[in-house]
């Protein structure tokens, strides 16, 4: 019969909880720093993340993919730098990547603001809308607290909001493998190696 990993022994059971704890600890620390240093909207989609819980939190309710990033959000979008790819994404609104440049469409090219003219500001549509609407609602709580224009302190909540949970997901896990892994085919340090591999993605944000 094989033997089963359980919290019975005390030893293991303390062993195991101090990994826990000292995981979540790793990715929270290691997640505000990087928070710290990312230029603002280079995490995955993080503008389009950050406009499906601006909607949320203006109309409360959740957006088909129809609906457009907010208006209200526009001059904070464009206030500051954003990768190529966002950038590229709301050539209409004028918005400049990290080197001051924006994107013209009509000839496939980076310009400067002043070689480019805006007739009408467009904005992209709420792709991320296509997600589970949890997160966002939990974002658009999080808002309630502040100013409405203060987009810069929400973003940077959201991105602790997302290394916590990234964190709490990771020490689940733990406990998940620990109880149903087969100690003759897993080793509790296979387990815990695949954990900190997990807590050192780059994804984490």
């Amino acid at each position: 019969m094989s033997e089963r990993t359980s919290f019975g022994d005390k030893e293991l059971s303390l062993a195991l909880h101090g990994f826990a704890i000292a995981l979540f600890l790793f990715v929270v620390v290691r997640g505000s720093v990087l928070s710290f240093l990312l230029p603002p909207f280079e995490g995955w989609d993080e503008y389009q993340h950050l406009a499906t819980a601006e909607y949320v939190y203006l109309h409360n309710k959740f957006p088909s993919i129809e609906e457009t990033v907010p208006e209200p959000m526009w001059d904070y979008l464009r206030s500051t730098g954003h990768p190529d790819e966002s950038a590229k994404q709301l050539p209409g609104l004028g918005v400049r990547n990290y080197r001051g440049e924006v994107w013209n469409q009509a000839m496939s090219a980076w310009v400067l603001p002043s070689e480019i003219e805006i007739k009408e500001l467009k904005a992209q549509r709420l792709y991320q809308s296509q997600q589970g609407p949890l997160y966002y609602y939990l974002l658009a709580y999080l808002k309630r607290g502040l100013s409405p224009t203060a987009y810069q302190p929400w973003a940077d909540t959201a991105r602790f909001v997302n290394v916590v949970l990234y964190g709490l997901s990771l020490v689940m896990w733990v406990y998940i493998l620990t109880l149903t892994s087969n100690r003759r085919r897993y080793s509790t340090n296979n387990i815990r190696m695949s954990m900190v591999l997990a807590a050192l993605c780059p994804l984490a944000l």
